[in-house]
């Protein structure tokens, strides 16, 4: 299949940019702590228990909708954070918030109905809480921010950092994928862009595994495992770190790729993401300058996959 062939199987790319705000976006939530609390490391799966709860507290129709038995789920959510920097490196175990101070989480929502309704529950809930380890918190402020992408960001690599552990699932294999192979990553969050989106424009699947396959290549990366615990199952192994893709034609489809990325910061990637798993940060590289090619250390890693 030639490229002119698959480019011809692609909508274009700016129409979605002009309509950006048809798509969803995230909810910053922000709380104050009555008094000190120790939460754990990672804290995806108590914020999911909390927000579900919340939403069935203040819209039971809502909540159905987001308990809706979907192969993907309309929303991810965000670790815990706080002002305190330090604080979080200097404890590997757990976070510490102590009386009076603020911290936060992000709800994202994947298309702008659920968005709204979501907010709407905020605008009319004169002193929304959470209960977070059966402790109640009032919410101090939030701010809703919608998905926006300009062009003129994307540049010839892209940095992704993976900030919270991540893992992909393979049909070939019983054991997760600990490595963001290019397919693995945009495949993973095309898919959820069609579970969602395809009204707005249907990403043909296989032409985008093809353009992958014949225009992507990995120029850099830096990664280490993690395990995460949710709850009392056994602990889940991850991957944290950053990854360079170098591409090497820009069209339409390259376009795409600026969406996916700007679109993966509201959904997450990879398994377990309403658990705050999969978080991502995308950072630009416009210049064409030359990374170091870890290609021995990729070998590696795809002989242990």
């Amino acid at each position: 299949m030639s490229q002119i062939r698959i480019e011809e199987g692609f909508p274009r790319h700016r129409s979605v940019v002009e309509n950006i705000n048809l798509l969803g976006g995230e909810i910053k939530i922000k709380l104050l702590a009555p008094q000190d609390v120790i939460f754990p490391l990672f804290t995806g799966s108590i914020i999911r228990a909390s927000f579900l709860h919340f939403i069935a507290e203040n819209d039971s129709l809502l909540a159905d909708e987001l308990h809706r038995d979907y192969s993907i789920r309309p929303y991810s959510i965000s670790q815990i954070k706080t002002n305190d920097k330090k604080q979080d490196k200097s404890n590997r175990s757990e976070v510490r918030i102590r009386r009076g101070e603020i911290f936060s989480f992000s709800i994202r929502l994947l298309n702008p109905q659920l968005l709204e309704k979501t907010v709407r529950i905020f605008v009319n809930n004169a002193n929304p809480c959470f209960y977070l380890l059966n402790q109640e918190y009032n919410v101090s402020s939030f701010e809703c921010k919608k998905l926006s992408f300009d062009l003129k960001k994307q540049g010839f690599m892209v940095k992704i950092f993976f900030n919270t552990p991540t893992y992909f699932s393979s049909l070939y294999s019983s054991h997760p994928v600990l490595f963001p192979e290019t397919k693995y990553l945009f495949m993973n969050i095309a898919k959820n862009w069609n579970q969602f989106h395809s009204n707005c424009a249907k990403i043909p699947l296989e032409l985008l595994k093809k353009w992958l396959e014949e225009n992507v290549v990995i120029n850099d990366y830096k990664m280490s495992t993690r395990r995460v615990y949710l709850g009392k199952r056994n602990p889940i192994l991850g991957f944290k770190g950053w990854i360079v893709y170098r591409f090497l034609k820009q069209d339409n489809i390259f376009g795409w790729i600026g969406i996916l990325c700007e679109y993966a910061k509201i959904t997450n990637v990879g398994g377990n993401r309403t658990a705050g798993m999969g978080e991502i940060e995308v950072k630009w590289i416009e210049n064409k300058r030359k990374n170091t090619n870890n290609s021995s250390k990729l070998n590696e890693i795809m002989q242990i996959n």
